[in-house]
């Protein structure tokens, strides 16, 4: 990332690899808890399950499935309200 500041200066900072990088895999478990710290707020846990057992078992299912489980994430009901509210 290159951010310039108003007086002129660079700031550079790069990040070679991370976890979950294609040279740091990440674990099924360390995926499934990203899931579930990312999507709580979005999803049901039902719908968190379906979609974690169609990531994990990917090759017996169809794009079709998996795009209508992603389909069925939602805002927060507080964010969905204030979304309404703000047009």
């Amino acid at each position: 990332m290159r951010v310039t500041l108003r007086d002129g200066r660079v700031l550079i900072a790069e990040l070679a690899d991370y976890p979950g990088f294609l040279t740091r895999g990440r674990t099924w478990e360390a995926a499934r808890e990203k899931l579930e710290r990312l999507s709580a707020p979005y999803t049901t846990s039902s719908l968190r399950d379906r979609i974690a057992t169609t990531v994990a078992e990917l090759e017996r299912f169809r794009v079709p499935q998996l795009t209508s489980l992603l389909a069925a994430v939602r805002l927060p009901r507080a964010a969905a309200a204030a979304k309404e509210t703000t047009g």
